[in-house]
């Protein structure tokens, strides 16, 4: 059994290695200022780990995966809770990604915050952006999506572009 979940967690472990070398040569790329695929890569991995826990799980419970996901299904109203946050900044990070409303070297603000920065990485949950004292700001999409509102006025707007974009 041990050596069953050994064997997931490496063989997970790696496909999560496998997937930072890919996003790695990906940021070679020109393109990849404007296509980031950092979000989407973790959204990857985490459904890796979650697959790979039910297998670790079910390998010590000699149970079956597809058993435990039933036994989960009556937990789905415990889960989204616990998984609430994640699942909103997934929603926004796809909002903000398709409409290619920011992009890594953007300049940012939101004046509610008192906070504007440039944006250095994008990532499934948040904006990281640095200051001109090198502060570094962290903006969650699914705040500035979901609870400020992209489109209501200068909420979350960007100021300065390194191409066309559509803030």
């Amino acid at each position: 059994m041990g050596t069953q979940a050994f064997i997931f967690l490496t063989i997970a472990l790696a496909i999560s290695e496998f997937l930072n070398i890919f996003n790695l040569i990906y940021q070679r790329n020109p393109k990849s200022r404007n296509k980031p695929i950092k979000g989407y890569l973790q959204l990857v991995k985490l459904i890796i780990y979650v697959v790979c826990v039910l297998m670790i799980i079910g390998t010590f419970l000699d149970k079956d995966v597809f058993t435990l996901l039933a036994g989960f299904g009556a937990m789905a109203a415990v889960l989204m809770l616990v998984f609430q946050n994640t699942i909103l900044s997934l929603v926004a990070s796809v909002q903000i990604s398709s409409y290619d409303m920011v992009r890594i070297g953007d300049w940012i603000e939101m004046p509610s915050l008192n906070a504007d920065g440039d944006v250095i990485d994008i990532s499934l949950h948040k904006c990281l952006a640095i200051c001109s004292d090198h502060e570094c700001l962290a903006f969650y999409f699914h705040y500035a999506v979901i609870v400020l509102g992209v489109n209501q006025g200068t909420t979350f707007r960007c100021l300065k572009s390194t191409g066309p974009t559509k803030c």
